[in-house]
């Protein structure tokens, strides 16, 4: 992750600080025109291996988007953060305090981003967005667990650490208010800047 982290901040150099596109779903990512939060740093990185933890759970071989599993170049467990994509990153008030991206428990050929915008506006305080944390059964969580209860993160400012899961707060994404797991999934939140 750390590595992502590097290629995220020569991307963010070249294009004057600001973060990759918000597009959420992009099917097979390493492979469309379409700018996504992983497929924009495969000119930096030279690599796509290191866009899935290895420790993630990989799905039979198949063709993605007919069923989500991962192809020979497009294969990730992360979800990227769409509270700050597309935003520059000077508008946070600390970059190293805000997720830009997070571990999934499995292996998806698909850039998904999450949480996930559910009504946009102009200005982004005013934007809407909902599963920052997702149960995929009841008390077990779907996202930054996946090591010992905890995942490792990327900060908006490219470095990467572990966090255990329950730690994890809705305003680490730049979402208010602030909520902890308790919180349902389903809850709206804003943009804290």
């Amino acid at each position: 992750m750390k590595q992502v982290g590097l290629g995220l901040q020569m991307y963010a150099q070249d294009f004057d600080e600001i973060l990759p596109p918000r597009n959420d779903g992009t099917f097979d990512f390493a492979n469309t025109t379409t700018s996504n939060f992983l497929g924009v740093l495969v000119p930096y990185t030279k690599n796509t291996q290191m866009f899935a933890c290895p420790s993630s759970e990989r799905g039979p071989p198949g063709t993605c988007p007919a069923n989500q599993t991962c192809t020979q170049s497009s294969c990730t467990s992360y979800l990227g953060n769409a509270a700050v994509m597309g935003r520059p990153i000077n508008v946070m008030p600390s970059p190293a305090n805000i997720v830009y991206a997070q571990e999934l428990w499995e292996r998806r050929c698909t850039a998904f981003l999450r949480p996930r915008l559910v009504t946009a506006n102009a200005n982004p305080m005013l934007s809407t967005y909902t599963n920052w944390h997702f149960q995929r059964a009841p008390g077990q969580e779907n996202y930054t667990t996946i090591h010992l209860q905890g995942g490792n993160l990327l900060f908006c400012d490219g470095h990467a650490k572990w966090k255990r899961g329950q730690t994890i707060r809705s305003i680490d994404f730049g979402l208010v208010p602030d909520d902890g797991w308790e919180a349902p999934q389903a809850k709206n939140y804003t943009g804290a800047f």
